[in-house]
Parts: C-alpha cells; sequence; structure tokens
C-alpha cells in the first residue's frame, strides 16, 4: 500500500514483485524478467514485499542458507547495480528485519535509504477504519473511538482484515448491518486467537468476577480501558485491555500493572473466597517480571544482580519481590472491596454481553454512585493468601 501511494503521487508506474506460491528454481526468472519490465517501463517502481525471505540474512557461512539462496543474492545485487545507469527506477522493499540484511545489500548505492513505518496512531487507525467501512454494510452507529481504542498495536492490513471478516460474518448470519461488538471480537481473531466455548454457565460467572476485579483496578488507577472480554479463546479465558502508557515504563507503571494482573485473584478472593487455577498465570508472569527488574535493575529498581548471582543475593531479590507482590494484592484487594457494587452491577452485563466496550463502561457509570467501604475487613482475606506468595 505504502510503495503503490508512492508511485502513485510521483506518477510511476507500479510493478510487484511476488514470490507467494513460487518454487526456488523459477526465482531467478522472475527477478530477471521483472527488473527488465521496470527498465522497459520507466519510470517505474519495483516493489519487493517481504524481501527477508528472499535473500539469506546476515550470515553468509550458515549453513541454514542453500547456495541457491546466496546466489539469488548475487543476482539480486547484479541487477541493482545494474539500474546504476538509470535513476528512472526506484526499488522499494520491505522487511521486519533490517538489522539482519546483508551489509552488501543495504550498502550506499543500493538499498541506501531505510525509512521506518510505525505501526498506524489513533488518527492514522480512525482514517484506515473509516475508509474500509465505506466499502461494506456497516451500522451507523459504530462507536468509531471505541474502535480505535481498541485496534491499538494493529496494522492497516490487520484492520482491513477485521473488517472484512466482520463483513463476511455478518452477512453469513444474516446480521442487518456490522455493529461495534462484531468488529471487537473480530480484533480478538485477528490476534491469532480462535474462539472456544467454555465448559458451563458457572466457568463463565468465575471468569466474570476474575476480569471485572481487573477492570476496577485498571479503573481505579485511572488507566483508558478498552474493553473487557470473557469470550474464552485457546490462550485465555478472558481478558481487560487498556491503553499501555507511551514513552519509557517508569516504575510506577510497572507496579501499577502488577496491582491490575492481581485484580483477578483479588475478586476471586473478595467474591468466591477461592483461588482459582488461572489466577496462578497473572501471579506468575508478574513475579517474573519483577524478579528480573529487581535483579537486573530494571524500571528504576536498585540494581541488586551484579556479575553473578549468589545464594544470598538471590534470597535478597526474592524477598524483595515477595514484598512487592503482598503489597501489590493487598492494594489490589482494598481496591477491588471498594468497587464491589460496580463489580456486582457489571457482572450480569457481561454475562449476558461477553464484551462491554469503553462505551458501553461509560454509559454505565453515568448512573452509578458507589460508595466506598471500610478496607479493614479484607485485610484478613489478605493475610489469608500470604503464605502462598512466600511459597512462590
Amino acid at each position: 500500500m505504502f510503495a503503490k501511494a508512492i508511485a502513485s503521487a510521483v506518477k510511476r508506474k507500479f510493478i510487484e514483485v511476488n514470490f507467494t506460491n513460487v518454487e526456488d528454481s523459477d526465482t531467478h526468472s522472475i527477478l530477471k524478467n521483472k527488473f527488465k519490465e521496470a527498465q522497459t517501463n520507466s519510470p517505474a517502481i519495483l516493489f519487493i514485499d517481504e524481501i527477508d525471505k528472499l535473500v539469506p540474512m546476515e550470515m553468509s557461512d550458515s549453513p541454514f542458507f542453500s547456495d541457491y539462496s546466496r546466489s539469488t543474492l548475487q543476482l539480486l545485487l547484479s541487477l541493482l547495480d545494474g539500474f546504476g545507469s538509470n535513476p528512472e527506477v526506484l526499488v522499494v522493499c520491505t522487511t521486519n528485519t533490517l538489522h539482519q540484511m546483508p551489509e552488501a545489500l543495504t550498502r550506499a548505492g543500493r538499498i541506501d535509504k531505510h525509512i521506518n513505518l510505525p505501526l498506524p496512531d489513533d488518527e492514522s487507525r480512525k482514517a484506515i477504519a473509516e475508509y474500509y467501512l465505506n466499502k461494506v454494510l456497516f451500522n451507523k452507529t459504530i462507536d468509531i473511538d471505541q474502535f480505535v481504542l481498541s485496534s491499538e498495536g494493529l496494522s492497516g492490513a490487520d484492520i482491513k482484515t477485521v473488517i472484512n471478516e466482520a463483513g463476511i460474518e455478518a452477512v453469513s448470519k444474516k446480521y442487518e448491518s456490522i455493529s461495534t461488538k462484531l468488529l471487537i471480537e473480530h480484533i480478538s481473531r485477528i490476534e491469532g486467537k480462535s474462539l472456544v466455548k467454555t465448559s458451563n454457565d458457572q466457568d463463565s460467572e468465575i471468569i466474570a468476577y476474575h476480569e471485572l476485579g481487573h477492570f476496577v483496578v485498571a479503573n481505579e488507577l485511572k488507566k483508558i480501558i478498552k474493553d473487557i472480554n470473557i469470550n474464552a479463546t485457546n490462550t485465555q479465558l478472558g481478558r481487560v485491555r487498556y491503553k499501555l502508557p507511551s514513552g519509557i515504563v517508569t516504575t510506577e507503571d510497572l507496579l501499577d500493572d502488577v496491582v491490575i494482573a492481581l485484580g483477578g485473584r483479588a475478586a476471586e478472593t473478595v467474591f468466591l473466597n477461592k483461588k482459582y487455577v488461572g489466577s496462578w498465570q497473572d501471579i506468575q508472569k508478574s513475579f517474573t517480571l519483577l524478579e528480573q527488574s529487581v535483579t537486573y535493575g530494571d524500571h528504576g529498581f536498585d540494581h541488586l544482580g551484579f556479575n553473578r548471582i549468589t545464594d544470598r543475593m538471590y534470597e535478597e531479590i526474592h524477598a524483595k519481590v515477595v514484598s512487592i507482590m503482598e503489597d501489590s494484592l493487598q492494594k489490589a484487594i482494598q481496591i477491588v472491596s471498594k468497587n464491589k457494587e460496580i463489580i456486582m452491577g457489571l457482572h450480569p452485563k457481561l454475562l449476558a454481553a461477553k464484551t462491554l466496550t469503553a462505551a458501553d463502561l461509560k454509559a454505565y457509570f453515568e448512573g452509578t454512585i458507589v460508595e466506598a467501604e471500610e478496607d479493614d475487613e479484607y485485610r484478613l482475606a489478605y493475610d489469608s493468601l500470604r503464605d502462598e506468595y512466600i511459597e512462590m
């Protein structure tokens, strides 16, 4: 898309080299023919997508690369050098591994201009979504701002796929149009997570409490919530997504993430008085991140790990991580306790809808008043889990 836009802007013919479903034995002839076509039709732009699949990475002696792949690189270099006398042909390539490209390919005089194309920002995702939505039958009440929020991290191609797949499902299921919720569901699928069914309604009730625990903690810590979802996938039973901070991650950001991660366990403790296996993923992830941060001095923590981690130093690191986890769990339980009415109010809505978007949550909160509860009665619930974290 980017290369086509360049070709259109400078009024050059666009020629694409596509090696999808091409046998290795045909690669050389295709390259030669495409370069010849570009030369004949100059001024032109010759576009090679994912060039890293065509040439070996910067490991010329590696046994993983065949003589044929090395000869392909030599052919490509020769063809590029042949364009030196024709500035009317511009060669544009894409790669996700520029740092692994052979120096012979990226040196001055060959492919020497490197442009970083980051993922689209909020404004760009909105423009891309509106462009593709106008090509399908969609509900005019679609919350485009919610879609922009939930689609953070997606590429332009991902957004196109989300909208196209949602359109196909809408037609196949005879929906009148594409809705916001349908788009959000397909964002989950584009992230590589196929939907699965939970075993029973009781599981869904537990998962809903767990995810709402994450939500109220994230909300209390002033995070921008994207959505709450209990559509189980093959990698997770539910999720709460919130906007990540831009720029360098601070110690406060890290500690907030840990408290939010423990919000699910806090909700299980307050509402169900049980501990479920799903929480261990949150606990393990938080513990590992904190352990690395404390050991190597990341995120502003004091540097405890020097050249070699001794047994004594490991005990100090472990004790500090356990202390942070204990404090974080206490904070999470206090926040969940304070927001019990919100969780109880949202629980049936989440069970019914499976997904609550930022707009759904905003509409709910407009008529909701929550009174803080005493924290002391939940200190006992926290203390009952204290030994569990010490044993980790």
